[in-house]
C-alpha cells in the first residue's frame, strides 16, 4: 500500500493529485511531509518487467477533510508496510514511500547488504540514504571486529588458565617430592640442578624411575617412591662434586 490517499468530503480528486496537494504539509510528528520514489531495476536496468512489492516499511494515509482544511497524514506501524511498484505511462515500475525515519533505515539496510531491486529517483534523497548505509556498514564491521578481538582475548585467556593450571601441578608435584625426600636424614645437601633434577623425577612414572634408581645402584627391593629420588638425587650429588670413584 505504502501511501495511500482518502477523501472525506465530496471533491473529485485523484490519488496522485492528493498525494501532491500533501507534499509540504505537516505531518502527525510536525514534519513536512515528502515521498521517496524508487525505479525498479529490470533486467534492462531500466525498470521493466512485472509488477512486485517489497515489505518492512511503513505506510502513510493521507485524509483529504471535508471542511477543505490541509491534509491529515499519519503513517502506520513501522515495518508492516509495503512498497508496490506499479507501471508508468512509460512502462516502467515506480514504488513511492514516504520519508520517514524508519523508511530511509530500511531503505538504507537494503543498500548496506547489497539487497534492493530499485535505483532512488532523486539524488539528494538518495544521498541521504548512501549516507545512513555506509553508518550500519562501519557499524557492522566494527562489531564483527568487536567480536573477533573478544573471542581472541577469551582463547589467550582460556590458555594462560591452562598454562597456570599446569605449572601449578608441576610446583605442587615438585614440593611434595622436595618434602618427602627432606624427611630422611641421609637426602643430599644441595648442588646445582638439583631442583630440576627433583621435578623431572616427579614427572616420571614408577617404571622409569626405578629403572633410573637402579642404574644409580639402588637395591631392586627399594620400592618407595621416596627412597628411590633420594638415592638418585644422592648419586647425582656425588657426581657433582667429583665423589664418584673411576675405574
Amino acid at each position: 500500500m505504502a501511501i495511500r490517499a482518502i477523501i472525506e468530503s465530496g471533491m473529485d480528486i485523484k490519488p496522485d493529485r492528493i498525494k501532491e496537494l500533501a507534499i509540504g504539509c505537516n505531518d502527525e510528528n510536525g514534519k513536512p511531509f515528502e515521498i521517496i520514489k524508487l525505479m525498479a531495476l529490470g533486467q534492462s536496468g531500466k525498470g521493466a518487467g512485472s509488477r512486485f512489492h517489497i515489505a518492512g516499511y511503513q505506510d502513510t494515509w493521507i485524509t483529504i477533510p471535508a471542511d477543505g482544511t490541509d491534509p491529515r497524514i499519519k503513517y502506520g506501524q513501522p515495518g508492516q508496510g509495503t512498497i508496490q511498484f506499479e507501471k508508468n505511462e512509460l512502462g516502467r515500475l515506480i514504488g513511492e514511500v514516504a520519508r520517514t525515519p524508519w523508511n530511509i533505515a530500511t531503505l538504507a539496510a537494503q543498500i548496506a547488504a547489497n539487497d534492493k531491486h530499485w535505483k532512488m529517483m532523486d539524488a539528494e534523497q538518495e544521498r541521504e540514504v548512501m549516507e545512513a548505509a555506509k553508518k550500519i556498514r562501519i557499524s557492522e564491521h566494527t562489531i564483527r571486529d568487536q567480536q573477533k578481538e573478544e573471542k581472541k582475548a577469551a582463547i589467550n585467556a582460556e590458555a594462560e588458565i591452562q598454562r597456570q593450571i599446569e605449572l601449578s601441578k608441576k610446583n605442587d608435584a615438585l614440593k611434595a617430592v622436595e618434602e618427602k625426600a627432606d624427611l630422611k636424614d641421609d637426602a643430599p645437601e644441595s648442588f646445582p640442578g638439583k631442583n630440576k633434577l627433583l621435578q623431572d623425577l616427579a614427572e616420571l612414572t614408577y617404571g622409569p624411575l626405578k629403572q633410573r634408581a637402579v642404574a644409580c645402584g639402588v637395591n631392586k627391593e627399594v620400592r618407595e617412591r621416596a627412597e628411590l629420588i633420594n638415592a638418585i638425587v644422592a648419586y647425582e650429588a656425588k657426581k657433582s662434586k667429583g665423589e664418584m670413584a673411576v675405574e
